[in-house]
């Protein structure tokens, strides 16, 4: 039977992480079947805001290995590839992805993109939400626990808390591991040249993409919202639009297909603050396919060193 693994960690005050929890489960039934708990040593000698939480007495047919980061690791790489688990599933991926890089090569998924989504999640109600759905506030698994069951707390223990992501989280938001979306991180985007201003990106959510675009048409406060995705036009270019009414960023042109580099334009609008400025970047082939796959997945588009004219 197929399997993936629910991942925690936690970190010391150096933001070094002290501890890893890992929960393999089955894909079919979410069971989980093996479990496996790591303290590293010589992090967690350091402390942190949840030392206390590292040496629990727990009901858990689990042994807890004391070790160094590499030999945890190498353990943990064993499990894996024994149980031939390609997925990871963790809550704010970001997190434990850009501490565990020695596991970048699984695919990695963020159960809080569906759990903080009213779409995803019918515990949630409209009011509390942005008008992408995502929750406004008391997103976190404590709070995303409580929501789906009722149960108070959050241990802070890595294995306690991935049992807590598939038992408390994941099994009653009930969606099937593949309406899960992959995780692909994005390098934080500053502003070139510019320190009184934030960067502006675009939030779409664009539900298919491939070798041509898909026209959508989203509703919003039940209003349709237009989104126009235009493959390749007279001009060799891409053009994503949306009405200003819904987002600052008015559209977004991709254009200059040459040596495997392509240009990146978008103008942003603001009348109420009588702001109105144009962004441009340089960015690869690559880059560009991850600026529209963070579209499909709702997700805030990072480009760094934009240039704003």
């Amino acid at each position: 039977m197929e399997k993936f693994a629910v991942i925690d960690t936690e970190t010391n005050w150096n933001d070094e992480v002290m501890s890893i929890g890992a929960v393999i489960a089955e894909i079919d039934t979410f069971n989980a079947c093996e479990l496996k708990y790591y303290i590293l040593n010589p992090e967690y000698l350091i402390g942190g805001m949840y030392s206390h939480t590292l040496k629990m007495d727990w009901n858990l047919k689990c042994n807890t290995l004391e070790c160094s980061r590499k030999q945890a690791i190498q353990d943990l790489l064993l499990c894996l590839q024994k149980n031939e688990v390609t997925k990871i599933f963790t809550f704010n991926a970001s997190f434990d992805y850009r501490h565990l890089p020695e596991l970048n090569s699984f695919i990695w998924y963020d159960i809080m993109r569906l759990a903080a989504y009213r779409q995803y999640n019918n515990k949630i109600k409209e009011e509390d939400c942005y008008t992408t759905g995502r929750l406004r506030r008391n997103y976190g698994v404590e709070s995303i626990k409580k929501l789906l069951t009722g149960l108070d707390g959050e241990q802070h223990n890595a294995l306690c808390d991935a049992l807590d992501e598939l038992n408390c989280i994941m099994k009653p938001l009930g969606h099937k591991i593949n309406e899960y979306i992959p995780y692909c991180p994005c390098k934080t985007s500053t502003v070139k040249n510019k320190p009184d201003r934030v960067s502006k990106q675009l939030n779409l959510t664009v539900q298919d993409f491939d070798v041509v675009y898909t026209v959508l048409q989203p509703k919003i406060n039940d209003l349709s919202a237009a989104i126009r995705i235009l493959t390749k036009n007279k001009n060799n270019s891409i053009i994503l639009e949306r009405t200003p009414a819904l987002n600052n960023i008015t559209y977004v042109k991709v254009t200059e297909f040459i040596n495997n580099e392509v240009r990146l334009y978008w103008k942003f609008n603001n009348e109420q603050k009588g702001i109105s400025y144009n962004c441009r970047k340089k960015i690869s082939l690559n880059e560009l396919w991850q600026f529209i796959f963070d579209f499909r997945n709702n997700k805030m588009p990072n480009i760094s060193n934009i240039e704003i004219y």
